[in-house]
């Protein structure tokens, strides 16, 4: 795993170079506004998509955002990096048409919905919603490894787990030595990720093990096994009654919540599924 790891350290989710320039710029202490505008300047198509995203109904800024350094500004650096992360992803999600491209869609559909139900669900709890949301893209971020770099281990992995009927965690580590979360984790620590955001990702399988952030991970844990309720997406064909207990029982989950979560969804996601134009745009 370790070697996967090495293998795209240096290629922050490929579509951009930019992208790393502007991660590393947002951590700089000394950062300004029209040192990121001008490093964001390098990548137009990335730019476009920031501030389509910035402005765009399921992010909810309040006011019209017109220029990267108006959303410096307005945002912050750390805004600023997630849209650009997300937009990042969203394009490399929805182009690069292959064998793989409908695993992808369909992948894409099962982040883009974990994320919207992350946001739903944090507001509940005064989770970041911006957080919440980055948290439900990138929760799978291991399997976005895999299907856009390792097309060789991902074929393996679909292959053994067709018709297989066995755990996708167990055929994982059969095939792979290593589950698809882990990964995730590894490679958004050597991209400089949030500790927190990096947990979540880890253990969005195995909320009772968070340390650094247990909301954000158990909220993830519950947007995933929701969204995957609903049905949008790369799903498994069968999903758990209930998330973990503790997780349950954070959100007060029962059957009558649930059918009001699946709802409110359903209806946010329609909202949601524009990214795709933005990553078509690109």
């Amino acid at each position: 795993m370790m070697q996967l790891v090495d293998e795209v350290r240096d290629l922050p989710l490929t579509v951009s170079n930019v992208l790393a320039q502007v991660i590393t710029e947002c951590d700089n202490a000394d950062a300004s506004v029209s040192s990121l505008a001008r490093i964001m300047a390098g990548d137009q198509a990335l730019a476009a998509m920031v501030l389509k995203l910035a402005n765009s109904a399921y992010y909810g800024y309040a006011r019209k955002i017109e220029s990267l350094p108006d959303a410096v500004v307005l945002l912050g650096f750390a805004s600023v990096k997630n849209l650009a992360i997300t937009a990042s992803i969203t394009r490399l999600l929805t182009n690069n048409r292959d064998q793989y491209a409908d695993v992808r869609a369909a992948l894409f559909d099962h982040s883009l919905c974990t994320a919207v139900t992350a946001r739903i669900l944090g507001r509940s709890k005064r989770v970041s919603g911006e957080k919440a949301f980055v948290a439900g893209l990138l929760h799978d971020l291991g399997l976005i490894v895999l299907v856009c770099y390792r097309k060789d281990l991902f074929g393996k992995l679909q292959a053994a787990s067709d018709g297989a009927g066995a755990d996708f965690h167990e055929v994982e580590l059969d095939v792979l030595g290593f589950g698809h979360a882990e990964l995730g984790a590894l490679v958004a620590a050597e991209w400089k990720f949030p500790a927190a955001l990096c947990e979540a990702l880890r253990f969005h399988h195995e909320p009772g093990a968070a340390l650094v952030d247990p909301m954000l991970t158990s909220t993830i844990h519950v947007a995933d096994w929701a969204a995957k309720r609903v049905g949008v997406g790369l799903v498994p064909p069968a999903v758990p009654e209930w998330p973990a207990a503790a997780s349950k029982d954070l959100f007060d989950l029962s059957d009558a919540s649930v059918t009001r979560l699946e709802s409110e969804i359903r209806a946010e996601f329609l909202d949601g599924e524009s990214l795709r134009g933005v990553g078509r745009a690109a």
